[in-house]
């Protein structure tokens, strides 16, 4: 059953937390990252080596974590705790820690002798985007886990701002990324309409049961599919790749291609 009363909530969270805490040490990494670089200002990898403890953290607690058998929905079935989730999640924390180490000795990130502080922040906050989408059984969840992603992966390709490439390269992002997230949304309220739910089981079991609009539901795919296909360079959902991949610096132009890649196929294989 999908809906829990209202007297075992708070039991209910409990245990949903208790499976969550990869997630939970992503965000308080996100927070102590903010506050070090506030605090030891003159330090420009401090945010850095607090997200590498972090990312390390996670993994550890990830592969310890019930997520190794278990097979279940938390809070209330928007998030599933699986090894289908737990596989994608490792190997975006994989992509996450080394395009850490890759920044420490990136020239292109070093030599304007500007503050990285909130470059290795909002690297923290999008693996935590990426963890959301590819364990996402909601449709709500798999939006907002999209945006939360795409909103870092927007600042990270133009963070080289001087550098004319990198803000034309942000910007077709940008644009690309709102126009297609539109087209999703719009899509969820067509599935939404025609099944009444936004839970994938409940979806599943509508659909089964055959008493939707063919068309309508036709063109809702299409829709959901083109939020999708931006994240993963779908064809013909592709054409920011290129002046992204071109114009972003190395290190957030190999994170794009591996562990954002990565997250946007996990949440199109469950959906």
């Amino acid at each position: 059953d999908l809906i829990v009363p209202i007297e075992q909530m708070p039991s209910e969270i409990g245990k949903s937390l208790a499976i969550f805490i990869p997630e939970i040490v992503l965000v308080v990494t996100f927070v102590l990252a903010i506050l070090l670089d506030l605090i030891f200002k003159k330090s420009k990898n401090i945010a850095g080596w607090t997200a590498v403890v972090g990312f390390l953290v996670t993994g550890y607690f990830l592969i310890c974590s019930q997520q190794c058998t278990a097979n279940i929905g938390i809070f209330s079935n928007i998030v599933a705790a699986d090894p289908f989730s737990r596989f994608f999640k490792l190997l975006i924390l994989l992509a996450s820690l080394v395009v850490t180490f890759m920044s420490f000795y990136s020239d292109e990130l070093y030599k304007e002798n500007r503050r990285l502080g909130e470059y290795f922040t909002i690297i923290i906050g999008m693996t935590f985007g990426m963890f959301l989408l590819s364990s996402a059984t909601n449709l709500v969840m798999m939006y907002l886990a999209i945006e939360t992603m795409s909103m870092s992966s927007y600042v990270l390709a133009g963070f080289t701002k001087e550098i004319k490439r990198a803000s034309e390269a942000s910007l077709k992002y940008v644009i690309y990324g709102a126009a297609s997230s539109g087209i999703m949304i719009y899509g969820i309220s067509f599935l939404y309409g025609l099944t009444g739910s936004f839970n994938f089981m409940e979806i599943n079991q509508a659909l089964m049961n055959g008493n939707v609009s063919l068309f309508a539901l036709v063109m809702s795919g299409f829709m959901i599919l083109a939020g999708i296909g931006f994240k993963i360079s779908m064809v013909p959902f592709h054409f920011w790749t290129p002046d992204v991949y071109e114009g972003a610096p190395v290190t957030i132009t190999a994170f794009l291609s591996i562990a954002s890649k990565a997250a946007g196929f996990a949440i199109l294989m469950r959906f």
